[in-house]
């Protein structure tokens, strides 16, 4: 049973999602949580109260126009950000960097063409990618706005970013127009919580509205919501705090481990997919593992001694 294979899994997480199950930064999850659209829980396709409450609070801290609260993932965010742009009369399309399934999936169901033209009236750029590569978005939104297109930025591993100097700007504040972002991946929520930013005033926010609730369940799960509001309420009093620990402690890792940080410091590529073994055997359980790395994702969830136990780990492989 499902149960049995959950109860059994015992390993330290290093991958998603990003609350690494640590209390410290857990929401209060409670099944009198679960309840529908009642009265004053407000409505998520159409948000007026503490729902729109905390889509306001996403705008302040990351610094968008417009967010939208997504509890079907960035796969929501996807389709609908592509959707919008369609609607917009958009009928090609460029990609950059490997697509999630869910933009072959949002350009297909929308019927346009992938092109290879940089002056495409629509680019999505995937940044950061899985293993923590930055694309220049900043250089890149010049270029699609000065032939008059709009950019797409699937930004699913890239909610954590822009809170401190060690880490990469987030790409709201780049110039980017749509920004999707996962809040389950990398930062204290629980999964399918995401956003949708709307940046700057090429795209209409309430175009966005429209196609997120064609993509949104209209069943939204209240413990996801709350989960939501706890992640970014945690952000707005705590994230200076958080991040320069977090920051301080990947930097010790990368200094007595001599590993080469990746563009985003927090995806840790170990460069020998035997690692995964010893990683298993002491308690552990990566992120993915190919035939050329193991891939471990950290977050400010985890605490020093998972750090501490991980570089000596990695000091015994790397030597």
């Amino acid at each position: 049973m499902l149960i049995d294979a959950l109860n059994a899994n015992d390993r330290y997480p290093l991958h998603m999602p990003g609350h690494k199950r640590n209390p410290e930064f857990a929401p209060q999850v409670s099944i009198d949580f679960d309840v529908t659209e009642i009265e004053g829980l407000d409505d998520l396709a159409a948000p007026t109260g503490v729902i729109a409450g905390i889509e306001s609070l996403a705008a302040r801290i990351y610094g968008s126009r417009k967010a939208f609260l997504l509890v079907n993932g960035s796969t929501c965010g996807n389709l609908a950000a592509i959707r919008a742009a369609h609607i917009l009369g958009a009928s090609r399309i460029s990609l950059r960097g490997v697509p999630h399934s869910s933009v072959i999936n949002a350009i297909e169901l929308c019927g346009m063409d992938i092109t290879l033209d940089s002056a495409a009236p629509v680019v999505l750029v995937t940044s950061p990618s899985y293993e923590g590569e930055i694309a220049d978005i900043a250089s890149i939104a010049d270029e699609v706005h000065s032939s008059g297109g709009i950019l797409i930025v699937d930004s699913a591993h890239g909610a954590h970013l822009g809170f401190h100097p060690y880490f990469p700007e987030n790409a709201v504040r780049l110039g980017a127009d749509l920004v999707i972002e996962s809040l389950h991946k990398t930062l204290p929520a629980l999964s399918q919580v995401s956003l949708l930013h709307v940046c700057g005033d090429r795209i209409e926010p309430e175009l966005v509205k429209r196609q997120v609730n064609v993509f949104q369940t209209t069943s939204p799960g209240y413990l996801l919501i709350q989960s939501a509001e706890h992640c970014l309420t945690l952000l707005d009093s705590r994230s200076r705090k958080m991040f320069s620990d977090f920051a301080l402690r990947l930097r010790r890792l990368y200094s007595e481990t001599g590993l080469i940080p990746q563009d985003d410091p927090s995806k840790i590529l170990v460069p020998d997919p035997e690692f995964a073994k010893i990683l298993r055997l002491n308690g552990f359980e990566p992120e993915r593992v190919t035939k050329d790395y193991t891939l471990l994702i950290m977050t400010i969830c985890d605490p020093d001694w998972v750090f501490d136990r991980l570089i000596t780990l990695l000091k015994g492989i790397l030597k």
